[in-house]
């Protein structure tokens, strides 16, 4: 923030012509020495006397200040609680998502065992029988129950 006093003339546009000029002039010095541009400034200039000096010029310039350790301390530990969070969320959703694949798992098993259960109920008993036995072409001479010769070798 610039600002530039003038009271030494006798007339009041005098004095704020010359303020504005004497403005400029500063401005003009940091802008081409220190390459500030004309947006980083914030001028006012004044017709009346700066703490008994008729002709001053004030530059304000805003300092960088340090966070105190209170505060400090205070952004950490949000931090550190918002990464918490972050990480409970993520340890949350991967214990869900693997009961969700262990629930898939037991559900594709449980339909299986349905299935085979269900395949074992709809078959017709397979028994033994002789003449299932004895109607098998063995290589070798079989007799069925009346004794005769069902195939040869």
């Amino acid at each position: 923030m610039l600002d530039g006093y003038r009271a030494s003339l006798p007339a009041c546009e005098e004095n704020f012509c010359t303020a504005v000029i004497r403005s400029n002039r500063v401005k003009s010095e940091f802008i081409i020495n220190k390459g500030l541009k004309e947006s980083d400034f914030v001028t006012n200039n004044h017709t009346t006397a700066y703490e008994g000096h008729k002709d001053m010029i004030t530059l304000r310039i805003p300092a960088k200040v340090e966070a105190p350790d209170a505060a400090r301390l205070e952004w950490e530990l949000r931090e550190r609680e918002a990464a918490e969070r972050e990480q409970a969320a993520h340890e949350r959703a991967e214990r869900e998502r693997a009961q969700r694949e262990q629930a898939e798992r037991e559900r594709v098993e449980a339909e299986r065992a349905a299935r085979e259960q269900s395949e074992r109920e709809t078959l017709p008993e397979q028994s033994v029988t002789e003449s299932a036995i004895l109607s098998k072409p063995c290589g070798l001479t079989c007799f069925t129950m009346l004794s005769s010769p069902r195939c040869s070798a």
